[in-house]
Formats: structure tokens, C-alpha cells, sequence
């Protein structure tokens, strides 16, 4: 494998051009380094390339070391060989905890995801890389784009509750409902929560039908949705489902939004930008109550 950890913005840029007619052979995964002082030291710095260079050395792709927080490893070919070198590789370090897996995109299906996380790492390359040609890719909304308000046409079933209650009776560990249609945010989370069974919804519509569908534990709410509020939707589930809980994760933070989501059945209101430990301990409090309502406290 190629590894870049010079001039790695262009160098990514260039890359992910050079393969976009040719998305559906690659994969992506990355690695985030959690914020501390260590990241910093040479010693660190020095062990995670040697580090990259060896354990990598026989895969064909190239890896891009945004340092000292992101690493993007591209590459063809099966998984799981790959994944264990990741695994080997975050165990190699002497910091332990630095290093964190935290995802994996097949860029046949995921180019959008991708192109949103590197403009997100590289914002002064935005809107350069391109599309692949031949395929339809939806785009995704931008933050000047106006979001529409169109009146979702699904409603819970109160006949289905009961269902619902059974279904998490029978559950181990919770499910987690996330509702929300920025890419960077729904990765944000799944690295906090990694240990969780997350479902994602990216509409009202969408929530509402995942709801009744997998009955999840905990729902995390955006406010600012494609197709509707937030605020309605929480609360058609709270007046739904008694057992419901549900926290809101939005930037749109006035005071008046919380105190609505509040009063609909919210349990708590997380504002973003979020810090990620922030998000932990809150679903942590919410992991606290399920355990000891499932007496397995």
C-alpha cells in the first residue's frame, strides 16, 4: 500500500477522482485517533507510521494520515483480512483507547458518504471532487438549501404497542432509533456508540415506519428533518407510545425548542455541535434505567 501523510488533502482529493469511475471495486475504512495530548508527541506519531507502513505493506490501496486524528485506508478485495490487520494494527499502539475503528463504506453504494467526510476533513476542496459518471447519486442537502416541509403521511399504529412491548421484553441489549439526515452527524454517533445497535432513519417518514418496525429502546431526534420537525414527530411518538424515550440532537437550540421538546415527552436535548463523551454519558444515564428496568442492573 501507498502511504500518504504529506500533503495528504490533495493527495486524497486527487484520489478519490482518480477512482470514481471505478467506485463499485473499492472500499473505505477509517480510523479516528480520540483527542489527547499523546496525539501530538513524536513518539506517537512515529510508531503510528512505522506502524501503517508495516501492517499494511501487502495490501494493494493507499492510505491517507491526516495527522495526528483521521486515517482512510482504501482498498479492493475481501474484508475481513483487512479488518483483523485493523484490529492488530489499533492493538500495536502503546497509547491504548488512542485508536478507534469506526467505519466501513462500500464506495459502490456509499460515494455521497464519502465525499461528504473528506470535504468535511479537507472543507477547502469542497464541491471539487466529483461524481462518478453513469450513476445517480441523490445530493444532499447544503446548509443555504431550504428545507422543505412537506406533511409526512404516516401514522403509529396503536394497535401495534403492544407488539412493540414484546419485542423489547425479549431484547438484550437496546436499540437505538436515530433520526437524522447529515451524514457527518450519523457518523459522529455511531463513534460514540459504537458498542450499541444502532438503526438510522434520515426522514419523519422513514422514523416513523423504523419505529414500528424494530421498536427501539432509545430514539435520538434531529429537529430539522427533510420532510417535517422533529418536534412533531416526537411528539406523535410520545402520544403513541408511553414506553417511549427519546432524546433530541439538534443544533437549531433556542429555548424554545427545548422547552417544546420538553413538554412533548423529551427526556433530554443535546445540542450540536455535541462532544462526543457528552453524548456517551447521556445514553449511558438512558442504559443505567433499561438495565435496571430489565433487572439486570
Amino acid at each position: 500500500m501507498k502511504l500518504s501523510c504529506e500533503n495528504t488533502d490533495l493527495r486524497l482529493s486527487l484520489f478519490i477522482d482518480s477512482i470514481k469511475n471505478a467506485s463499485y471495486s473499492w472500499r473505505m475504512m477509517s480510523i479516528e485517533f480520540q483527542d489527547s495530548e499523546a496525539l501530538n508527541s513524536k513518539i506517537f506519531q512515529d510508531l503510528c507510521y512505522q506502524n501503517l507502513a508495516d501492517f499494511f505493506k501487502k495490501f494493494d490501496g493507499e492510505i491517507f494520515w491526516f495527522r495526528p486524528n483521521f486515517v482512510f485506508i482504501f482498498f479492493q478485495g475481501r474484508l475481513l483480512p483487512i479488518e483483523k490487520t485493523v484490529e492488530s494494527f489499533l492493538k500495536s499502539l502503546e497509547f491504548h483507547g488512542q485508536g478507534k475503528f469506526f467505519d466501513i463504506m462500500d464506495l459502490s453504494i456509499h460515494w455521497n458518504e464519502l465525499i461528504n467526510l473528506a470535504e468535511h476533513i479537507v472543507p477547502k476542496y469542497k464541491g471539487i471532487i466529483s461524481e462518478p459518471s453513469g450513476i445517480d447519486f441523490v445530493q444532499p442537502l447544503t446548509s443555504t438549501s431550504p428545507l422543505p416541509r412537506v406533511q409526512f403521511d404516516v401514522r403509529l399504529d396503536p394497535r401495534k404497542i403492544a407488539e412493540m412491548s414484546e419485542l423489547r421484553s425479549k431484547r438484550y441489549r437496546p436499540v437505538i432509533l436515530l433520526v437524522e439526515d447529515d451524514t457527518l452527524s450519523q457518523h459522529l454517533v455511531r463513534l460514540a456508540l459504537g458498542g450499541y445497535e444502532i438503526i438510522y432513519a434520515e426522514t419523519a417518514r422513514q422514523a416513523l415506519i423504523f419505529y414500528q418496525r424494530h421498536a427501539p429502546d432509545l430514539t435520538l431526534l434531529d429537529i430539522n428533518l427533510p420532510d417535517g420537525s422533529g418536534i412533531n414527530l416526537l411528539k406523535q411518538i410520545s402520544e403513541s407510545d408511553p414506553k417511549a424515550y427519546s432524546i433530541m440532537i439538534s443544533g437549531n437550540s433556542q429555548k424554545e425548542n427545548i422547552l417544546a421538546a420538553a413538554t412533548l415527552g423529551a427526556r433530554g436535548f443535546i445540542g450540536k455541535p455535541f462532544k462526543r463523551q457528552h453524548l456517551m454519558d447521556v445514553v449511558t444515564g438512558f442504559n443505567n434505567i433499561w438495565k435496571k428496568e430489565k433487572g439486570t442492573a
